[in-house]
């Protein structure tokens, strides 16, 4: 079977925005596999109010050659124990299913616009936000089937799952930080 492909676009609520002010991301992804597969998105760009903290993205100014942003705002430590499956368990919401060609949104705070006085962002620059590729090749916990399919009534740890690269595409976001 061919490799797991999903194309994901970003969107910000807004592309102009104050330091402070609401606005939130999302990933709309569409996979390109010929049946559903689901992903444990814990430690994935999918779990969008960690992966923004975390190692997932890079921010850039683009007024100030490319000037990096600090995003990791966490210590990326790692969760521990087994993977549970069980319905309603503590890994529940972090199952997602990705059907052939039918796209999946996530929405979440945007974190870089919401911290509270942060001097990263400069009022009257442009940035642009993207996906850290490198971080992209480490190996997806994800098996084939749909999330009523693989999730148990009992408290059973996920076993006989995939883990391997899922190929991404995606597209960077820009904004600008006005007054």
């Amino acid at each position: 079977m061919s490799q797991a492909t999903i194309h994901v676009e970003r969107a910000l609520s807004s592309t102009k925005f104050a330091p402070g002010n609401d606005c939130s991301i999302s990933l709309t992804a569409t996979l390109d596999y010929p049946t559903p597969i689901t992903i444990f998105t814990w430690p994935t760009i999918f779990n969008l109010k960690l992966s923004q903290k975390r190692w997932h993205f890079y921010c850039i100014d683009v007024c100030d050659n490319d000037k990096p942003i600090q995003l990791n705002v966490e210590n990326p430590g790692k969760r521990g124990g087994g993977i549970s499956r069980q319905r309603n368990g503590p890994h529940d919401r972090y199952f997602v299913t990705f059907r052939p060609s039918e796209p999946v949104t996530i929405t979440e705070a945007f974190e870089l616009a919401i911290r509270q006085h942060s001097e990263q962002l400069k009022p009257g620059h442009r940035y642009r936000f993207g996906i850290n590729r490198s971080k992209l090749s480490l190996p997806w916990v994800w098996t084939h089937g749909t999330r009523e399919e693989i999730l148990t009534a009992e408290q059973e740890l996920l076993r006989d799952h995939e883990q391997s690269q899922i190929v991404i595409h995606a597209n960077d976001v820009d904004f600008e930080v006005t007054q």
